[in-house]
């Protein structure tokens, strides 16, 4: 699927489709990916890779019990509606949502709790933010804000966990993880956190990824905070050179 396929998702998309059981939901969420190939399993989604869609992965988040509190699905939702978000490069871009809802232990009640979801993205294939190469750090860090490289020289950037396991990076100036450090503080942590000053954003696009997604935070009644790490922040190769996109950047 290519990006130019792209359309916002209607409303009836978004709608959790009820299902007769958890056999049913399975079938219904890999249709066509019966035999793709799992890429990577996190903490709340998997990742699977179909041979008759070689750009496309889809991402089966499962067993939701509070669909409206769920951060990914309220980030997905919201960029994949707004077709101005989408046209926005650094946002996922997103083809088709499928949501399920199924009855746990054969209740018939439309309650909250009486359900689970489930739900299948199709989006494009992106690269791990662990391939990224420090020289593509470096001319994306310069792309993406006016002091980059004198942000990276100061001692508490230096210093830095490089990701949610809390290593510390090695001496000398590995950009990858400066930059991943600069993201971080530009999204700031939860409401409560304020985020650096000093960091001045240049491109203008992705100035307004980042207010889009503060104001989604400040708008959230579920506690949503930013969630910056190497797990959820990935890229795209493009001809003109690699693209920081904002796969997951929000929890709950």
């Amino acid at each position: 699927m290519r990006l130019m396929e792209i359309t916002p998702i209607t409303k009836d998309k978004l709608t959790p489709q009820k299902t007769r059981g958890a056999e049913d939901t399975g079938k219904r969420v890999f249709k066509d990916y019966e035999k793709a190939e799992e890429l990577g399993q996190g903490s709340f989604a998997s990742a699977f890779a179909s041979k008759k869609e070689p750009g496309t992965v889809r991402k089966v988040v499962s067993h939701v019990i509070d669909l409206e509190g769920d951060a990914y699905f309220s980030y997905v939702k919201l960029i994949s509606k707004n077709n101005r978000i989408q046209s926005n490069r650094f946002f996922p871009r997103i083809f088709d949502i499928k949501v399920f809802k199924t009855p746990q232990d054969d209740a018939e009640a439309d309650m909250s709790d009486k359900w689970r979801y489930d739900y299948a993205i199709d989006m494009e294939r992106l690269f791990d933010w662990n391939k990224l190469t420090d020289e593509d750090a470096l001319i994306m860090g310069k792309q993406l804000y006016h002091n980059f490289e004198r942000l990276i020289e100061w001692d508490h950037v230096r210093s830095i966990p490089d990701s949610a396991s809390g290593r510390k990076r090695p001496k000398g100036r590995p950009y990858k993880r400066a930059l991943l450090r600069l993201l971080r503080q530009t999204f700031g942590g939860r409401k409560t956190e304020k985020e650096n000053k000093v960091v001045e954003i240049k491109d203008p696009q992705f100035k307004q990824a980042v207010m889009f997604i503060k104001n989604m935070r400040q708008t959230d009644r579920h506690g949503m905070f930013s969630d910056i790490h190497d797990g959820n922040v990935m890229f795209r190769r493009t001809p003109q050179g690699v693209q920081l996109v904002l796969a997951d950047p929000v929890a709950s």
